[in-house]
């Protein structure tokens, strides 16, 4: 468990600021804003060696949104410390976000689900769902709503509840310690009448 929380820590303190001092594998490696050129549908091959994490992120438009798309877990690797892990983040302007994060837990080769704020992120026992491992792609899909409302949905399973962030800016797709691919992700502008691709 110290592990997995050590990492998932790490993972969101290279995404809150990347001139913080190393701390960890993932934090010695972080990168610079990286952003997918658009107009989508986005790919990207998120290939972390051991202890280390790779990150693409898209630009998000201002109100309601939805976000979904494809991952799929390539090759997970073994480590005594850090355990293959996927997260995709809603940041706003202050880097504040909201998580989706998905591990490969050893013992059971299963993949454990987290939806939750950076405040309130505890792994062990915030597990809101779980999917054995599979190569397959599974889906997943982010919406916001009006009121800065987030739920989420992975593999089917949906999030048991919404999370609240005060506005968003980006879209973060991140692995450690894995290779995963993300297809097919598209963003649309949500309105009250109709949902419409953004236009870049």
């Amino acid at each position: 468990m110290t592990a997995r929380i050590s990492l998932l820590l790490a993972l969101m303190l290279v995404t809150a600021c990347s001139t913080t001092a190393p701390s960890s594998p993932a934090a010695a490696n972080a990168p610079a804003i990286d952003y997918l050129p658009g107009p989508g549908p986005y790919d990207f091959d998120c290939d972390a060696p051991t202890g280390t994490d790779r990150q693409a992120s898209i630009r998000l438009p201002n109100g309601p949104w939805r976000a979904r798309g494809q991952l799929q877990f390539l090759t997970t690797r073994d480590d005594p410390r850090w355990e293959p892990t996927v997260l995709i983040h809603v940041l706003d302007s202050k880097s504040y976000d909201v998580l989706l994060v998905l591990w490969v837990y050893r013992g059971d080769h299963a993949v454990r689900m987290v939806f939750a704020t950076a405040e309130t992120l505890l792994p062990d026992d915030y597990v809101m769902g779980s999917m054995r491992l599979t190569s397959a792609q599974v889906p997943f899909e982010l919406v916001i709503d009006p009121a800065g409302k987030i739920s989420a949905s992975v593999g089917g399973v949906a999030m048991p509840v919404s999370l609240k962030i005060a506005g968003s800016s980006r879209l973060m797709l991140q692995c450690s310690t894995a290779r995963v691919r993300f297809s097919n992700v598209t963003l649309e502008k949500r309105t009250r009448a109709v949902e419409q691709p953004i236009a870049r």
